[in-house]
């Protein structure tokens, strides 16, 4: 309900003009934020949906232009427990690979598919990977033959829980289609995935994107603001109705 009415004052200026209703909304959900408990994984699993509508506040005041310091930091600290609780349960945990995630089609991942079409990884932390998805690959939805998930499972040799955890999309920040290529986030552990995904709400991470279009655009866009609406298993639709977006230069 609170990420409804958050959606509703960043969609109607009139009701969030004078920051009241924000003001509001905003003590309600620290309020919250600070009863939260949770010491195992148990307690996370109950309360997912708890965890997204946190998100989605700050994401939604973010757009607002309304996010304080505050709420972020209250989130955050959350979250990242949340994280901690998740990586404790799950230690020592072994984890597997599928019998088909070291081939596709019966060919190795480790065999050179040509420079274009292989992953690699551009920087790699402690707890997080940024890894260069090529063209053709898709991240982890098992649509297509090659999967991002399964290069990270057997070429890296990894063996991090998160992977197998579908409800975290295995670690993953975030996708691209399959066939545009670009930078992937991805976490090794609970606590930095939902570091990330605080980041990724607040507005924290930068995401640039090159884009082919026809005909002529003019040289002094530098924004497209319009609602988008998820239509299920139909081509996601923009403006008329749906959840506010934009993009900036």
């Amino acid at each position: 309900e609170l990420l409804q009415l958050a959606w509703a004052a960043a969609s109607l200026e009139e009701l969030g003009e004078d920051g009241t209703f924000f003001d509001a909304i905003e003590e309600e959900v620290i309020l919250q934020l600070g009863q939260f408990k949770a010491s195992r994984a148990g307690d996370v699993d109950r309360s997912w949906g708890f965890i997204e509508d946190m998100l989605g506040v700050v994401w939604t005041y973010h757009f607002a232009g309304r996010l304080s310091a505050k709420l972020l930091l209250s989130a955050r600290t959350v979250l990242r427990h949340i994280g901690s609780v998740l990586d404790d349960d799950s230690a020592g945990h072994s984890t597997s690979t599928t019998s088909d995630a070291g081939k596709v089609n019966g060919q190795s991942f480790t065999k050179d598919l040509g420079f274009e079409r292989t992953p690699r990884v551009e920087l790699k932390l402690p707890d997080r990977l940024v890894l260069l998805k090529p063209p053709g690959w898709e991240v982890f939805d098992q649509h297509m033959k090659f999967q991002l998930l399964w290069w990270v499972q057997v070429v890296l040799g990894s063996r991090w829980p998160i992977l197998e955890d579908p409800a975290c999309s295995h670690g993953f920040l975030h996708r691209l289609d399959v066939p545009s290529s670009g930078l992937i986030l991805a976490a090794k552990t609970y606590k930095a995935y939902y570091d990330l995904r605080v980041q990724l709400s607040a507005g924290h991470i930068v995401r640039d994107y090159i884009v082919l279009c026809h005909g002529w655009v003019s040289s002094v866009l530098t924004e497209i603001a319009a609602p988008v609406y998820l239509r299920e298993k139909l081509p996601t639709a923009a403006g008329g109705r749906g959840k506010p977006s934009r993009s900036e230069e």
